[in-house]
């Protein structure tokens, strides 16, 4: 018997552009991950999970570009002198990436904070988007769960990148309200149902009767607050500490995830929370 060439990538044996081209993208994969992070394996449905997301087409497309670094920021047009400077145009403080774009403008802080989703990466870590795409699939238990929460943060990040370029290009200042408003008014149009969903963190809560006065802090000092949203049917709690100044501005924050089995048990989870943001920053006039 004559030996014969095989082409073992596909079932066949036989050589096709679809069997090529899968193996062009993972060698790429490899290649970026290898120089970002040795230690980062994709999962094998990784994309499979981005492109079958419940979100309308348009934000898959989006997502996908997001993981590949290749929306147009400042970053990315300075590196291909189609931009004079890289700075984010919106703050003027740091370089324009995506992860800087998304996670740590302080606008964009604020986003994630009044969404209640208890997604955002720790306080400036994110070393890349696809990178934190992958913890949020490892949070999951099954694939329904995987496309529902990616899917809602793709959703945040999606209005987040409209409004930035409303800014840019027409000069409609950024609110971070607003864009909150966008994402619900969102998933009320596409009717999702958010009940449904991994953290029931997308619903508008009713508004209270009489709403809470928020005192601030002597002169000198800063007031943080924690509080702590349990989902029964999930069983988990997302909390929150946020620092503020004597103007009532924001001054820094952190929303994280949490398994809890009681209510108390989540805002003893909450208080814990906010002794270590203050620990991590090394505040004591609070």
């Amino acid at each position: 018997m004559e030996d014969s060439l095989v082409w073992h990538h596909s079932n066949r044996g036989i050589y096709d552009v679809k069997s090529g081209y899968r193996m062009a993208v993972e060698a790429k994969q490899s290649a970026v991950l290898s120089g970002a992070s040795s230690s980062l394996l994709l999962p094998k449905d990784f994309w499979k999970v981005i492109w079958s997301t419940l979100v309308p087409p348009k934000i898959r497309n989006f997502w996908w570009r997001v993981c590949y670094n290749k929306l147009a920021t400042k970053e990315n047009l300075f590196r291909r002198h189609c931009s004079d400077s890289h700075q984010c145009p919106i703050c003027n403080a740091s370089v324009e990436s995506i992860e800087q774009l998304l996670f740590r403008c302080d606008w964009t802080r604020a986003v994630w904070f009044a969404c209640d989703l208890g997604l955002l990466p720790g306080i400036g870590i994110c070393p890349s988007t696809k990178i934190w795409t992958v913890s949020l699939m490892e949070m999951c238990s099954n694939a329904k769960e995987r496309k529902e929460i990616v899917g809602k943060a793709a959703v945040v990040c999606w209005f987040i990148w409209k409004a930035r370029n409303e800014w840019v290009f027409s000069q409609c200042p950024v609110n971070p309200q607003a864009v909150v408003g966008k994402v619900y008014t969102f998933w009320r149009e596409i009717n999702q149902p958010l009940t449904s969903m991994v953290d029931p963190i997308l619903a508008v809560p009713p508004l209270p009767q009489s709403r809470p006065t928020w005192h601030c802090p002597t002169c000198g000092c800063l007031k943080i607050n924690c509080d702590a949203s349990v989902a029964v049917d999930s069983g988990r709690t997302s909390i929150a500490a946020v620092l503020h100044n004597l103007q009532g501005r924001l001054v820094d924050g952190i929303v994280v995830s949490a398994p809890s089995s009681s209510v108390l048990q989540g805002q003893a989870r909450a208080v814990r929370l906010a002794c270590r943001l203050l620990q991590t920053l090394g505040l004591s006039n609070v």
